[in-house]
């Protein structure tokens, strides 16, 4: 079991704390009551790349979608904790051609419930503004499956020998900005990079002679940018 194993349930009961905390102290100072909770829908694309499989580019497209809880610090401060179903992972060209050009017939498919807990500051006390966020996620790998189509039969490396390796958890820091209006709609844009590789190879050395499209890697790690709609229900 990995450290980041214990994670969710520290952040959690983080999040308790701070909750009693800001609706006993800051919340009545500074919102109403009816205004001090609020719950809201997500939905969006990600565009994922894998840091380990030599940059391929972010050109893995995947949906993201859930729901989110809203706490109210200040007029313009929002603590915001999500739950999410998340699509990413890599296209990666085997050396396969078609017209001359490369294909990224190599496809690492990851599927997450991520666990957004960020803070949204509104740049403006109105009703339309621009925003910014911060703050970590944690996420819990709960499918992955390998698609790799190769000519040379006597390819060394796949990633599909590996794919059983990879671990569960992942934490990643996330900053993004966006746009509010009517206090009800949001639309953003994240960058999320992750502290923690979910596969390691600690036996890895530098291979000699190998082919460019079948290099073993010694360590793999999510690198994403999204793009989302909320809205706040209440």
């Amino acid at each position: 079991m990995t450290k980041s194993t214990y994670l969710f349930p520290f952040l959690l009961c983080l999040l308790g704390c701070s909750t009693t905390a800001i609706s006993q102290e800051a919340l009545s100072k500074y919102i109403k009551n009816e205004d001090r909770f609020n719950a809201g829908i997500v939905v969006g694309t990600n565009i994922a790349q894998i840091d380990g499989d030599y940059f391929t580019g972010y050109d893995k497209y995947g949906f993201v979608g859930g729901i989110k809880g809203i706490v109210r610090i200040l007029p313009r401060l929002d603590f915001n904790m999500e739950l999410l179903y998340s699509k990413k992972g890599s296209k990666i060209p085997s050396g396969n051609k078609v017209a001359n050009e490369f294909v990224k017939d190599r496809i690492i498919d990851l599927t997450y419930m991520e666990v957004p807990f960020n803070f949204k500051w509104l740049t403006r006390n109105r009703v339309n503004s621009m925003h910014l966020e911060a703050g970590l996620v944690y996420s819990r790998l709960i499918d992955q499956s390998v698609t790799e189509l190769f000519e040379e039969p006597d390819r060394k490396f796949f990633y599909a020998s590996i794919v059983e390796e990879f671990e569960k958890d992942d934490l990643a820091a996330m900053g993004g900005v966006g746009y509010t209006w009517n206090n009800k709609w949001t639309i953003h844009g994240r960058f999320l990079y992750s502290f923690t590789r979910f596969y390691q190879d600690e036996a890895f050395t530098e291979p000699l002679g190998y082919s460019p499209f079948a290099l073993p890697v010694e360590f793999l790690r999510n690198y994403q940018v999204s793009f989302q709609l909320s809205y706040t229900l209440f």
